[in-house]
């Protein structure tokens, strides 16, 4: 098995912190597989350090402080552009994965040469050092045509776990940005446009362990809202040229979410004004009691009040 046939680029952005996740990931896949570890900010020193551990590495690409937009979504494109093998994948700074994540997806692919990706199960690691699998498995890409499939999942499953897949480059497009101050859902909204023309696979056997919590490199994105990124994903349909039946289910589908948050929120508001109701006749209670231990604060604050 040629795992040189694989590129795994490593992005840093302030990463100082998760140092030690950076040097495994680099001693447990480098021997077998190309590595490109960048920072195109060097904010910190952390770029060095890998320099000093590792620079001897023949499998490994280091790279520094260069001109690019700002954003991760520039990095991460710059980085598969840069890549010379057939497959690639990005490995977030702060995630972890083992050689059987490489060898397993790396081997579907060579398997089953329509797909365009192959990952596995993505495991979320938490302040306490546990793990829990993050979200319902996906559900396989031969069950209905995948234009259809993509709008089914976009409405119900989480589409940045697929983002961790190794990539078959020649199928894949550049991440388009999604041009807000974090480019938090451009993984998701790629994920979508390349689910319209190609197909992915999920693996049940071998796992990928993701940080998520406070002070972690994603802690901070928002949770994935169809609604709101109709737009995003009608960007992403117009730019590969597609049929018009996956945008027309795509738009049902927001319609129908749209419908029920504002069902959502009617209820809400429903339930305030019913809170609000039984406080006001606590309220009244108080002021119409004849007990003087609970009148008095309020005489009292009442009259300060008429003194300011």
């Amino acid at each position: 098995m040629n795992l040189n046939e694989v590129t795994i680029a490593i992005p840093l952005h302030n990463g100082s912190e998760f140092s030690e996740i950076v040097f495994a990931n680099i001693q447990r896949l480098s021997p077998h597989c190309q590595i490109i570890v960048s920072d195109c900010t060097e904010n910190d020193d952390l770029l060095e350090k890998v320099l000093m551990k590792f620079g001897n590495n023949a499998n490994l690409s280091i790279i520094g402080k260069r001109n690019l937009e700002t954003g991760w979504v520039s990095h991460w494109n710059d980085l598969m552009e840069r890549a010379q093998t057939k497959y690639f994948m990005w490995l977030s700074q702060d995630d972890e994965i083992d050689l059987k994540w490489v060898t397993e997806n790396f081997r579907n692919l060579e398997d089953h040469p329509d797909l365009a990706g192959s990952f596995g199960l993505l495991y979320r690691v938490l302040e306490d050092s546990s793990t829990v699998e993050d979200g319902k498995r996906f559900p396989g890409c031969h069950r209905r045509s995948f234009k259809f499939l993509a709008n089914e999942l976009i409405d119900s499953w989480n589409l940045g776990i697929a983002t961790r897949a190794i990539w078959n480059k020649s199928k894949v497009l550049p991440i388009l940005d999604t041009q807000d101050p974090n480019s938090e859902w451009a993984d998701i909204v790629w994920i979508y446009g390349t689910l319209l023309e190609h197909k992915i696979e999920q693996l049940n056997y071998v796992s990928y362990k993701k940080r998520w919590y406070k002070g972690s490199a994603h802690s901070n994105w928002r949770p994935f809202d169809i609604v709101l990124a109709r737009n995003l994903l009608l960007r992403e349909i117009n730019r590969r040229n597609l049929s018009l039946e996956p945008k027309v289910e795509l738009l049902e589908i927001c319609l129908a979410n749209q419908i029920k948050q504002i069902n959502d929120l009617s209820n809400n508001c429903n339930n305030l004004m019913h809170e609000n109701d039984q406080l006001l006749n606590e309220l009244n209670k108080v002021f119409t009691s004849k007990s003087w231990r609970l009148t008095q604060p309020i005489r009292a604050a009442m009259k300060s009040l008429r003194n300011f």
